[in-house]
């Protein structure tokens, strides 16, 4: 049978304790301890714990960022022992390994190796100079005065007129090469000269002075002007613009259509 019909069968006592055993509601409660706007829910009230008195025990849910939940661990104990163990090893490891020591070799050894590159440099520099030597430097011969030779050449009972006209050859070729640099620079200044020249030829060609082409181009000047200003290139532009451009005159209108 159900629980309710040995309920109702039992009769009255089973009423009676009934309501003794019964839950009391939140909503009592919340009477019994100030009404609506004073209480406040206890939300620890149905945890299920090991203990019941860590129900209202202050532990912050987030600290430094981290849910606490996730650290607690029951063998955390033990695991922290084992850390310190780990890191007293490790300095004890770090006291037998002596840093300054090592320190001091590696001075001593940079310091070796910078005297021994000193003297691989030294010794690539006076292979250098010794290169130099090995070598006999030829002399610049230096160049006879035509006086010199020509006094030589007497004592020595020789024609000097021939020494004489070679150098005055050289001179003379000397100066012709002086000459066509000078030429070629002045080309190069006087350019815009020859072209202003060569355009006033070129107007005047066919009429019998400069004055006349000079009246002439005035009034070919006045004449181009009518032409700019009608946005024509010259008399023989016979270019007419679209007066009425369809894209402006065609389609609908206040009236009606307009489809040329």
């Amino acid at each position: 049978f159900p629980q309710s019909v040995l309920r109702e069968r039992a009769g009255e006592s089973m009423a009676v304790d009934e309501e003794e055993n019964r839950e009391q509601l939140e909503r009592e409660r919340m009477e019994e301890l100030g009404g609506a706007g004073v209480y406040s829910v206890d939300l620890w009230r149905k945890a299920i714990l090991e203990e019941q008195t860590w129900k209202y025990d202050v532990i912050p849910e987030i600290l430094d960022g981290q849910n606490v939940v996730d650290f607690v661990d029951p063998d955390i104990d033990a695991k922290l022992a084992e850390l310190e163990k780990e890191e007293a090893l490790l300095l004890q490891e770090t006291k037998l390994r002596d840093d300054d020591e090592v320190l001091d070799k590696w001075k001593g050894t940079k310091k070796l190796l910078g005297e021994v590159h000193s003297r691989i440099r030294q010794k690539k520099l006076e292979n250098r100079l010794n290169k130099s030597r090995n070598h006999v430097a030829t002399p610049r011969r230096a160049q006879k005065k035509l006086k010199d030779v020509e006094t030589e050449l007497n004592k020595a009972g020789l024609d000097s007129s021939k020494v004489r006209a070679r150098s005055m050859e050289r001179g003379k070729r000397s100066e012709s090469l002086l000459g066509k640099r000078k030429r070629t620079a002045s080309v190069g200044e006087n350019a815009e000269e020859a072209r202003a020249s060569s355009l006033a030829r070129a107007r005047s060609k066919g009429l019998p002075s400069e004055e006349v082409a000079q009246k002439l181009e005035k009034v070919r000047r006045k004449k181009m002007r009518l032409w700019e200003k009608q946005g024509k290139k010259g008399e023989a532009d016979r270019l007419i613009g679209t007066k009425m451009p369809k894209h402006l005159y065609s389609g609908k209108r206040g009236i009606g259509h307009t489809d040329w």
